[in-house]
């Protein structure tokens, strides 16, 4: 299965959320959106619900930067759009419980790891999980430095026998694209690389058309 590149939308105002949505929404069926508002950055996004207020047919993945994501996730496995549901590692909830009620709602479901998270810790979820998202750069911001040594992390889950979705996210842009490709990565979760380009549209093709030169 080739990689797919999802432009991940992290705002703190919901125009500009709108912005980035209709700028490729004709050429992408999905988009990753970022939610920030827990102790491990100052920085805080839009809400949940000022991203569900979005008038797009795109499918969508909420990627959850939460202390505490309960209520949140009990918006979004009612939403039609929504695909798939990310969970932090370091969230201070139950995440058995949480995995159980997204899956419960026929949803995928993932957790994040930071830049110090542990294998260990993630082992005990393994079993339970359609994705792991692993963070390329210290989580919060767009634009923080490339993490490439945590890219290894990508053959350790696949040796410990984890055959489901690998995502990475931050700091993935043209020039590191095909690396991250070749290490079987399902998603790209891409934020700055698109939305900071002066033209998303043409950022995101030239992505797509750098992932063909692999076939």
């Amino acid at each position: 299965m080739k990689m797919e590149i999802h432009p991940a939308p992290l705002v703190h105002k919901y125009s500009d959320l709108l912005l980035q949505i209709s700028a490729l929404e004709s050429l992408n069926p999905h988009f990753d959106i970022d939610i920030v508002n827990w102790g491990r950055t100052q920085m805080q996004t839009i809400s949940v619900d000022e991203a569900l207020q979005a008038n797009t047919k795109c499918n969508l993945t909420f990627d959850l930067m939460l202390d505490y994501p309960e209520v949140e996730v009990k918006k979004l496995v009612l939403e039609k759009r929504v695909q798939a549901i990310i969970l932090n590692i370091d969230a201070q909830e139950n995440l058995h419980d949480l995995i159980d009620l997204v899956h419960f709602h026929k949803k995928q479901v993932g957790i994040s790891i930071n830049p110090d998270t542990h294998f260990y810790q993630i082992v005990p979820f393994i079993a339970e999980l359609d994705i792991i998202q692993i963070f390329t750069v210290e989580p919060g911001a767009q634009g923080n430095p490339f993490l490439e040594k945590r890219l290894k992390l990508i053959a350790s889950l696949r040796q410990f026998g984890y055959t489901e979705k690998i995502s990475v996210d931050g700091g993935v842009n043209l020039s590191n694209l095909l690396k991250i490709a070749k290490l079987g990565v399902d998603i790209c979760s891409v934020g700055s690389a698109i939305s900071k380009s002066d033209n998303p549209a043409q950022a995101y093709t030239l992505m797509l058309n750098k992932l063909q030169s692999l076939d």
